[in-house]
């Protein structure tokens, strides 16, 4: 699994300041790029898709790109990138944040399996956190494992396209979700955000998400079967029964749910709460990375060699690990990488 891949023939170079170094994501709003600045810090730098830009809704999905730019520069949080820069690449409007390089909790679990109790509640109490203080100005309306990205240090919470700020004019049409199956409520608002967070957390202790996906082509209705949480370890079951309620006045906020899992959490670190091979695989991802042009190396370390790249039209400014032990030209255009990864890895870098 790659966390960043190869530029492809299409993509830009640069995108405003930022030199663009791989593709990180690409979905039906837009696609996501490894970026750097001129001073040399990596960026996430989302595109909206060109696919979009004739759309007859093309001024819905600006209004929505915008939503996320205006949240990101009301709410600030440790564990949410933080808003660089927005602006337009031709037609299409982007915005920069910090990069968070680690995979999202929906890839880790599909690599590792589901992960142990202690990391769930440590995953639940940093989702928490970032609620308590993101429901003071607004809500995200779409928390799920595919929005969280996991670090050494918890989980981070992207994607804001959805989020909506309090006592801001809607712009969804009536009768209409927001959210993803699964993961979502239509009653909307803070109490949604719990269920996507036990949703998230259920997903991150079973493998998979609390209501069966809805056949194609079904109602956009959620599913209204209740949920079977039999599969989920039994020290969880209170926390996952109070976020997943049918009720949504039923639920916690996210404040109590943070007293609920506080006594739960264990003496030590978010990271030694993950079992070994989880956890360095992501210190793996987290790696620095040295790109100079035309030459790649790495820096203080046993096996550095200062490796010239030749014959590389369009270099990839690839992230190096400290196991990486060589830099090789594959084909005009890309830089291979070879490397020692953490035993029993199943992330790569090529």
């Amino acid at each position: 699994m790659q966390l960043v891949k190869p530029l492809r023939g299409s993509d830009p170079l640069n995108i405003g300041p930022f030199s663009i170094d791989g593709l990180i994501g690409e979905g039906g709003f837009g696609v996501v790029y490894l970026g750097r600045t001129k001073y040399g810090s990596p960026v996430a730098i989302k595109v909206m898709s060109s696919k979009l830009r004739d759309d007859k809704d093309y001024q819905e999905h600006l209004a929505r790109f915008h939503r996320e730019v205006n949240f990101l520069k009301l709410f600030s949080h440790p564990f949410v990138p933080k808003l660089v820069k927005s602006g337009w690449y031709g037609r299409l409007p982007y915005l920069a944040t910090e990069y968070i390089p680690g995979p999202t909790l929906h890839d880790l679990v599909a690599v590792y399996g589901p992960l142990p109790v202690d990391a769930v509640w440590g995953l639940a109490a940093g989702l928490a956190d970032i609620l308590h203080n993101l429901h003071r100005v607004g809500v995200h309306r779409d928390v799920k494992p595919g929005n969280v990205l996991m670090t050494l240090a918890g989980p981070h919470l992207i994607d804001f396209g959805l989020a909506h700020v309090h006592d801001a004019i809607p712009i969804t049409q009536v009768g209409t979700f927001v959210g993803t199956r699964g993961y979502m409520d239509p009653a909307g608002g803070a109490p949604a955000d719990i269920f996507g967070l036990g949703g998230t957390a259920f997903f991150a202790a079973t493998g998979y998400s609390p209501h069966q996906a809805a056949p194609s082509g079904s109602s956009p209705d959620l599913p209204d079967d209740s949920i079977d949480l039999s599969g989920a370890p039994g020290e969880l079951r209170d926390l996952l029964e109070s976020c997943l309620h049918d009720n949504r006045l039923q639920r916690p906020r996210a404040a109590m749910v943070i007293n609920q899992v506080r006594p739960r959490l264990p003496a030590l670190s978010f990271a030694a709460s993950l079992p070994t091979t989880v956890a360095q695989a992501l210190g793996f991802a987290e790696a620095p990375y040295v790109v100079t042009a035309g030459r790649a190396f790495i820096p203080n370390h046993p096996f550095a060699r200062r490796r010239f790249v030749s014959s590389v039209t369009t270099l990839w400014h690839c992230q190096l690990a400290d196991r990486v032990q060589a830099v090789l030209t594959d084909s005009p255009g890309t830089v291979r990488l070879i490397h020692k990864p953490p035993e029993n890895s199943g992330f790569s870098r090529a």
